[in-house]
């Protein structure tokens, strides 16, 4: 992991209770969301998926613009 060795076990510990907790709230939220309307989940997860690509690809596509300059 890429922080100092005395926090690796708070980040694990992190890392398993987000991983947790989406095992829960997942199937949830999905159900709720197809009550509304069926193609929702898929929407929704569509949406977070390309929120989540400009998240992590614009600071890579910053960088590499700042290097092209």
């Amino acid at each position: 992991m890429a922080v100092p060795s005395e926090r690796q076990g708070a980040v694990a510990g992190l890392i398993a209770t987000m991983q947790g907790v989406a095992l829960v709230v997942t199937p949830a939220v999905s159900a709720a969301l197809y009550g509304i309307d069926r193609s929702l989940p898929l929407a929704c997860l569509a949406a977070l998926l390309c929120v989540l690509a400009v998240f992590f690809a614009l600071p890579s596509f910053l960088v590499a613009r700042r290097d092209w300059h």
